[in-house]
This record gives structure tokens, C-alpha cells and sequence, in this order.
């Protein structure tokens, strides 16, 4: 698992048009022999879930140093920032954390279908909010039925990275199962709604968030 992404959001455009960007623009940019691993999103065709961006692309990486060098490389400012207006781009830096399931956190992704969730501040205490999360939402979703992976990605800052908007993230989370037809039979279960009961328990924060289905493609595994 990366300890590190750079995810990128488009917001503007079709989702065929994001993966051409993404396969012809953003890709020949990146080294392959840096440990670095590139994950696609495109939206799914789900019973749950928000209006989802266009397309997500989240470069992961093995440690700050190597983040820094790949996104403060003039190019890719220079790719990111000239892009941003038109694709509608948010920037965001984050630290994975991975959870647990049956007592054992994954090594890397696994499952095309990814649940993508994002907790945007404000919040009354941003660090009582982060640490309350992380040890007490991944317990419930670890019971769904056929889940692959629970992450907790924090939000951080990059040096040199391109100056494009941030989304103004409290905390990312992420779900991965096998499919869309796994995801949706778990949520039926009796996991579902105690999920949704959590929420109630957070520390105060925006009460804005946002819950992106998206079925996930990897591009570059180092």
C-alpha cells in the first residue's frame, strides 16, 4: 500500500475525456521506477452515493520525499496548473492509513469497485475529529460483508506541489469491494444503517460530505 497520494479531482468534462487526459497527459509524466502506483476512477452505476466528479486519479506514492520530487517537477506544474480551470482540478495530499479487517490490513488495493468518501471542515477540534474516526467508523465498516479495504487518508501539505485549488478536506475515507452488486448487498445487511447511526456520534464538524461511487482501474504499479 502507498503511504502517501496526491489525488486529483475533475470536476469539469466526461469521464471518457478525464481518462484521456489522464492516459495521455498525466501519465507520461510520471517515472516508473520510483514505487509509485496510479489508480483511475470513474463514476459507477450505483443505488448509493452523491453526484460524483468526473473522474479521480490518485497517484500513490512510497514516502514524502518521492511525492515531493514527482509533483513539484516543472512539468507537471506546469501540466496541473494550466489544467485546473478548464477540468474543474482540485489538489489533495494525504497520508494512508489503512484499517483493518479480520484483524489484518491489506498490502494493497483489491476489489474494483472503491465507495469514495470525503468529511470537509469545518471542525470544532480537526484532530479530535480525525482520531475519533479512524478508531471508531473503520470497526463498523470491517463487519460488511465482503469488503476488501478500509482506508483513512489524512489530509497534508506537499512542498512545491502545483497551485491548484484544494477540496478543503477534514478526512478522506475509502470502501473497496469486488463490485457494485457486493457493495449494494452489504449496505442491505444490518452493517448499513449502523453505519449511518455512527455519523450521528462524530465530533461536530461541516456536516458536509460527499459519497462517490467509482469503479477503479490501476495504471501503474511501480
Amino acid at each position: 500500500m502507498s503511504a502517501y497520494l496526491y489525488e486529483i479531482t475533475g470536476w469539469a468534462g466526461t469521464p471518457k475525456g478525464g481518462r484521456v487526459w489522464v492516459e495521455t497527459a498525466l501519465m507520461p509524466l510520471l517515472p516508473k521506477d520510483k514505487g509509485l502506483r496510479v489508480d483511475l476512477y470513474l463514476p459507477a452505476d450505483s443505488l448509493y452515493g452523491d453526484p460524483t466528479p468526473a473522474f479521480m486519479v490518485m497517484l500513490g506514492f512510497p514516502d514524502r520525499a518521492t511525492a515531493e520530487s514527482v509533483m513539484a517537477a516543472p512539468a507537471m506544474v506546469q501540466l496541473l496548473e494550466a489544467a485546473a480551470m478548464p477540468l474543474q482540478l482540485k489538489g489533495d495530499f494525504m497520508d494512508v492509513h489503512r484499517c483493518a479487517i479480520n484483524g489484518t490490513a491489506a498490502d494493497d488495493l483489491s476489489g474494483d469497485f472503491s465507495f469514495v468518501v470525503r468529511y470537509y471542515l469545518p471542525a470544532n477540534n480537526v484532530a479530535e475529529f480525525q482520531e475519533y474516526y479512524q478508531r471508531v467508523h473503520p470497526v463498523i465498516l470491517a463487519e460488511f460483508e465482503g469488503i476488501r479495504n478500509i482506508l483513512c487518508n489524512i489530509p497534508e501539505t506537499l512542498a512545491g506541489a502545483p497551485r491548484i485549488p484544494g477540496s478543503n478536506y477534514l478526512i478522506g475515507n475509502q470502501v473497496m469491494f469486488d463490485d457494485v452488486p457486493a457493495f449494494e448487498y452489504a449496505n442491505e445487511t444490518e452493517v448499513g444503517p449502523r453505519t449511518m447511526a455512527d455519523v450521528a456520534t462524530f465530533p461536530k464538524f461541516s456536516d458536509h460530505s460527499v459519497h462517490s461511487p467509482m469503479i477503479r482501474t490501476r495504471l501503474l504499479d511501480r
